[in-house]
């Protein structure tokens, strides 16, 4: 049973919640922020163009500190942003659908930056639950890590690394976040790092090391279950993104390998569409001058291109097994690529 007690503290925090075809999961991640120690002042639930009944969903919650918006499908960052304009609190705080608070969030974080007055973000750590919200074996872990002060820019930029995992842990003083430019509305993918990376030049973060958000991986989540179409995507926003800085910043080889590894990754998982990679290069060219000008005298993409074949020599020999076949033939007549009692592929 959740609570619904009005927030009493000097501290005005509103939370923003996007939500599309969210019904599944929205309003138990309601229920974590009305379970908050310190209640915000509004939750701010903007449905992007839902076709489902998340509207109906977040309607049956009779509390008058949550405010649904309603607007045609544009996106994450766009809905977020119309959040941002709704607000009136002093900070504002971020939550996806299908995340979960624990209880201390809010008021630990709150509690953070009144005790540093100078800095104007706050993070906590996160977890990965299943699409139970459990703590589970098979969900993959987060490596949480205090950023020291000065560092975040670099670590944003040059190794593309989030914060925390994910928006549902940031929280923001209004006015700061309103002085730059928002969410960028370009960007489906990585969105977040190209804002959290914005706010690092004009304020420090402040991290609290606890457990504070659960980041749930389900079959829907934006960034872990993706088609062909968001993969190339994702890659497109990422290239983007390093564009936007390519002129001010001069970027270490690091980053470039990172490049060309998000780059090469979807087409090592679809070896049969490997041959588009060298016409989707031409198109990151194009979308990214500036940044693939330095990649071409940093860092070779014909690196790129030749690990990508090795890589796929790789794959193919496990896959069929070579050794393994040729034991057979040769230990019990087995013809090669037939089957055997003895031959127990294992995962490779």
């Amino acid at each position: 049973m959740v609570r619904a007690m009005q927030n009493n503290s000097s501290v005005s925090i509103d939370v923003i919640i996007p939500a599309y075809n969210a019904s599944k999961y929205i309003a138990e991640t309601i229920e974590s922020v009305l379970a908050q120690t310190l209640l915000p002042n509004k939750i701010i639930v903007v449905d992007d163009g839902s076709t489902d009944d998340t509207v109906e969903v977040v309607e049956k919650f009779y509390f008058d500190l949550i405010e649904v918006i309603s607007i045609p499908n544009g996106g994450v960052s766009h809905a977020r942003n119309v959040g941002i304009h709704a607000s009136n609190a002093d900070y504002i705080a971020f939550l996806d659908a299908d995340d979960l608070w624990e209880p201390e969030k809010l008021s630990a974080q709150a509690q953070a930056l009144e005790l540093h007055p100078h800095k104007k973000a706050v993070y906590s750590y996160s977890i990965m639950v299943n699409e139970f919200g459990a703590v589970s074996k098979n969900a993959p872990g987060y490596k949480n890590i205090p950023y020291p002060p000065g560092g975040i820019p670099e670590k944003l930029l040059f190794e593309f690394v989030n914060i925390s995992g994910s928006a549902s842990s940031v929280m923001v003083e209004a006015n700061t976040l309103k002085s730059t430019e928002l969410f960028d509305e370009k960007m489906n993918f990585a969105e977040d790092i190209d804002l959290w990376f914005r706010l690092s030049l004009l304020t420090d973060y402040i991290c609290v090391e606890k457990n504070h958000v659960k980041i749930r991986i389900n079959t829907s989540s934006s960034t872990r279950s993706l088609s062909w179409k968001k993969n190339k995507k994702l890659i497109a926003d990422h290239f983007y993104f390093m564009n936007k800085y390519a002129d001010d910043y001069i970027f270490p080889r690091e980053t470039f390998g990172i490049s060309s590894f998000y780059l090469v990754r979807p087409f090592l998982k679809n070896p049969s569409r490997f041959f588009e990679l060298f016409k989707f290069t031409k198109e990151l060219q194009k979308l990214s001058p500036n940044y693939y000008k330095q990649m071409l005298v940093g860092y070779s993409p014909s690196k790129a291109i030749f690990c990508t074949f090795y890589s796929l020599l790789i794959l193919v020999y496990k896959r069929i097994a070579f050794i393994d076949r040729l034991k057979l033939l040769f230990s019990e007549g087995t013809i090669y690529f037939s089957k055997s009692k003895k031959f127990v592929r294992e995962e490779r």
